[in-house]
């Protein structure tokens, strides 16, 4: 069998394609690991993102806890006497609060509201129109006449969709006879109100 002696050309250029390959690998690895690199600083910033969110919404977070409404008769009424039960200065302010301050010159600041207080605002304000059209008073019919209460109407209507409350509340017998839904003696899962306060009296419109 006769062997062929390879040119120095044929040598080249099988050196060549060897570090050709080599280099192949290696920017592959290398594109491979870049990719790594890059979708890991991804999660980290993603991670750093959710955990800046948390911190900053957290002093507005509340724990949950199971309770029954029960009764508040009070609370029931539009006498003038239990008017007092609703005249705490976060529900009077809607809960408005100052979220950031710039300062400078002007001294400006940002206001936003606690949600919680400014719907409690918006069923007292429906609560002095009650009184208003049981005393005789004129009472504005809608948006156009009062921009107050009928905001306030709509509003709460908003927030009970937001919400989406599915507790199927249990019957019970009103006076011994009829069936009576009040949903007073449901077990439900509420949020701690007193983290909202002290947020209020930490920054709350003075």
């Amino acid at each position: 069998m006769d062997y062929k002696r390879l040119s120095q050309d044929s040598s080249d250029d099988i050196l060549n394609h060897k570090k050709s390959s080599k280099l192949d690998v290696f920017i592959s690895y290398t594109r491979r690991w870049g990719n790594s690199v890059l979708f890991l600083i991804q999660i980290l910033l993603i991670s750093v993102y959710l955990s800046l969110i948390a911190f900053n919404t957290g002093a507005l977070s509340t724990s949950s806890t199971a309770k029954q409404y029960g009764r508040n008769y009070n609370y029931m009424s539009i006498e003038h006497q239990f008017d007092p039960l609703w005249m705490d200065s976060a529900i009077m302010k809607a809960g408005t609060i100052i979220v950031k301050e710039h300062g400078g010159r002007h001294n400006d600041v940002e206001f936003g509201a606690i949600s919680m207080f400014h719907q409690l605002h918006c069923l007292a304000k429906i609560r002095e129109a009650l009184q208003a059209g049981h005393e005789g008073r004129l009472v504005p019919t809608d948006w156009h006449l009062d921009r107050h209460w009928p905001h306030c109407l709509d509003y709460l209507r908003q927030t009970i969709l937001c919400h989406a409350d599915g507790q199927i509340e249990q019957e019970q017998l009103f006076n011994g006879t009829d069936i009576f839904i009040d949903g007073t003696v449901d077990t439900r899962q509420c949020g701690d109100s007193s983290g909202l306060y002290a947020l209020f009296e930490e920054r709350g419109q003075s």
